[in-house]
This record gives C-alpha cells, sequence and structure tokens, in this order.
C-alpha cells in the first residue's frame, strides 16, 4: 500500500512497517490458505507479514515477532482447528488485542474450518486444547484467563467463516479485497485525523497561520507522491504550500519560503534517496526545526522509500551527501552541523514509513 499510518490520532500514532500480520497455526494452514492469502496480498501491494519460524511446544513468542505486531496496521487471525493448542499462537493474540485497545488497529478473523461459537466459548478443539493447557500452567491461572478473554473478544469482531464459502480461491479473493477496503479506509482516517490537528493547532489563532502544511522535499517525489499527497490535502479543504520552484543541487533556498515556513500551522516532511543532496531541502529543515522549537509548529516527518535510521543517522545515501559536505563545506562546518542536527531531530519525530513497492 502507499503510506503507512495508524487510525489513532496524530500525538499518538504508531509507526508501520507492515500493512498486515497473519496470526496463524503454522501446522494447521502455513503451506495452504495462509500462504494463498499471503501471495494474494502481496500481488495486491500489500506488506504483509507472515512468520517463518516455526516454534517447538514451550517456546516463547521472539522480540522480533512482538516488534512486528507493533508495527502493523491491521491484523488477520486465521483461528484454525489446533490454533489454541500453540501458547506461541496464544500469545500473539495477547499482543494483537493490547494493540487494538490501545492503538485502535485493525483486526480481522478468519474461522478457517472452525465454527466460531467453539472459538469464543472454547469449545470443541479449542476446549480440549485449554484442558491441557490447564495443566500445563497449572501454576499461571492469570495467563489462561488472559487467553480465553482474548478468544473471545477476538471472535466477537466481524469476520469471515470459511465454511460459508465452498471455493477456496473465492474465499481467499473476498479476503484480500476486505482488507484493502480497511487499508484504504485507515489511510483516509489518516488524512482526517490530519485534518483535525491542523485545525485544532490554528483555532487558537487563525491570523497567525496564513497555510495549514507547508510540505519540504526534493525534486524526486516532486511530481508524484508530493503531488498526490497535495491534492488529496487540498481535497480536504486544508491550505497546502509546496514550492513550485525546481531548484537544483547546491542553490540556496528562497526567500519566500522560510516565510511561507513560519506562516504554516504543520509542516511535513517527505525524506527520499536525494533529499540531502540538496541545500535548499536542508535549509528548510534546519528552519522548519526552528520552528517547532520557537512556534510549537507540528512536524510530521514522512520516510518515502527510506528508512529512518538512515536519517537519524546520516547513512547510505544521507552519508554520501554529507561526505560532500564535509568537503565542500571546510570552512562551514558549523553550517553541516546543523543540518546534521536537524535531520537527526526530524528523523526521531513520530511519522510515518512508506516503502517502494
Amino acid at each position: 500500500m502507499a503510506i503507512s499510518s495508524s487510525s489513532s490520532s496524530i500525538s499518538t500514532k504508531v509507526k508501520t512497517k507492515y500493512d498486515v500480520f497473519i496470526s496463524f497455526r503454522g501446522e494447521d494452514t502455513r503451506h495452504g490458505f495462509t500462504s494463498h492469502l499471503s501471495d494474494a496480498l502481496r500481488k495486491n501491494k500489500v506488506r504483509t507479514y507472515v512468520d517463518q519460524v516455526s516454534l517447538n511446544r514451550g517456546e516463547e513468542i521472539s522480540c522480533v515477532l512482538l516488534r512486528a505486531i507493533e508495527e502493523s496496521k491491521m491484523f488477520v487471525i486465521v483461528f484454525s482447528e489446533n490454533y489454541a493448542n500453540s501458547s506461541w499462537c496464544l500469545d500473539e493474540l495477547l499482543m494483537i488485542m493490547k494493540c487494538k485497545e490501545e492503538n485502535g488497529q485493525e483486526v480481522v478473523p478468519i474461522f478457517y474450518h472452525v465454527d466460531p461459537s467453539c472459538v469464543r466459548e472454547q469449545k470443541g478443539s479449542y476446549g480440549t486444547a485449554f484442558v491441557k493447557l490447564e495443566q500445563r500452567f497449572k501454576y499461571h491461572m492469570e495467563k489462561l484467563q488472559a487467553w480465553r478473554i482474548a478468544l473471545t473478544k477476538a471472535a466477537n469482531l466481524s469476520g469471515w467463516c470459511s465454511q460459508q464459502i465452498r471455493s477456496e480461491s473465492v474465499f481467499v479473493q473476498q479476503v484480500v479485497e476486505h482488507v484493502i477496503r480497511k487499508l484504504k479506509s485507515i489511510l483516509s482516517i489518516s488524512i482526517d485525523d490530519l485534518s483535525m490537528a491542523v485545525s485544532s493547532s490554528a483555532a487558537a489563532d487563525p491570523s497567525l497561520h496564513k497555510y495549514d502544511v507547508f510540505i519540504s522535499c526534493s525534486g524526486e517525489t516532486r511530481n508524484s507522491f508530493t503531488s498526490h499527497l497535495y491534492s488529496a490535502l487540498r481535497q480536504k479543504q486544508i491550505k497546502a504550500y509546496a514550492d513550485e520552484v525546481s531548484l537544483e543541487i547546491g542553490d540556496g533556498i528562497p526567500r519566500a519560503v522560510p516565510k511561507a515556513i513560519e506562516e504554516s500551522a504543520i509542516s511535513i516532511i517527505i525524506f527520499s534517496k536525494d533529499y540531502a543532496s540538496f541545500r535548499w531541502c536542508l535549509d528548510e529543515l534546519v528552519h522548519i526545526i526552528e520552528c517547532r522549537h520557537e512556534k510549537n509548529q507540528i512536524v510530521l516527518p514522512i520516510f518515502y522509500g527510506i528508512e529512518p535510521n538512515l536519517i537519524r543517522n546520516q547513512k547510505g545515501a544521507y552519508g554520501a551527501a554529507f561526505c560532500y559536505y564535509e568537503e565542500s563545506f571546510k570552512d562551514k562546518m558549523d553550517k553541516v552541523q546543523e543540518w546534521r542536527q536537524a535531520l537527526s531531530a526530524a528523523a526521531g519525530l513520530s511519522g510515518w514509513e512508506s516503502r517502494n513497492q
């Protein structure tokens, strides 16, 4: 999908690396339904996390897996016959439901050849699983109760039941279409949240802000992503400023730009691979960070096809750009250091990640 965000408010949003995290019981569906579903999602440009590690009985959920859950926009839980036999799956489920409650992430349950009531009430194979779990975890009854509550809550959510659709290929396609609709809805909500944030930040004294949003970007995204974002903001009646002048490497910041930054309620910085190659982008960034400190303006970074840590630590393309600057600005190292500090400060803020597909 295009740009990663959550449906919670801007002040509490979660950075997302994946569009969808799939929770499933490996021995039931890894090489069948889950494989078909993840392939179909990826063919539709949905960034999907499917754990490839098979854990043995008694092993705990890994830190990598927990991080993937936290960094996902929505979750698909494939409840199959043996899902509850795995304490690993149940721990995943606990974390998923916690993320739903705390961050508002979407959860879509799929009941794969199992009746939702068996999951909800821990009957049938789920009841049998809990008889065994009660023996294994007899000294951790609070954990058992937490698993039961999570299963009941998840099974009460609106989802899909494979028994209602004969063709598995049709079932997979319908789930994929549902997931894509949900993801588009989340993106729409995020623009609405941005609109609300703009309104609240400008409400105190509208005369202070000529623009709702200032967009800082390099030429790499001007005619693609930045253009699409600008149009989407304008459709939401958000007054956005995006400089129309195409500058070359080495050019300084135009005079009108600092004033536009100062007159904006929010600055959106689109960090792309070549952003640091342009002096004027870095000068814009310095002024944006100054306004954040001096005027409490909101700054929202978007990491477009680049990892935030490359910006924060000036590595990769950003490192190469600064090798050039340190050679070319030997008598202006204060300026170079100022750029570095602004990049580190901006990349440390909560924002969105987008990966080129």
